[in-house]
């Protein structure tokens, strides 16, 4: 299970990042605090499926990519 939320939390980190959007930014866009962002692109902690899929949605990237269950984007 530790290296699945390691692959979310990289693929977050860098998604977030190429599409230039700040940790503040995607908080606001799935109603958590950017210190929860943070938390979770540091793999301190993990989302909850809600949450996870509100990412995906805000990034524009599938649910099973984030999460590290398929290689494709």
């Amino acid at each position: 299970m530790e290296k699945k939320n390691k692959v979310f939390a990289e693929r977050l980190m860098l998604t977030r990042r190429r599409d230039l959007i700040t940790q503040e930014e995607l908080a606001e866009m799935v109603g958590v605090s950017g210190q929860t962002i943070s938390a979770y692109e540091r793999n301190i902690q993990t989302p909850s499926l809600d949450i996870a899929a509100g990412i995906a949605d805000a990034l524009g990237v599938s649910l099973d990519w984030l999460a590290g269950r398929e290689e494709a984007e």
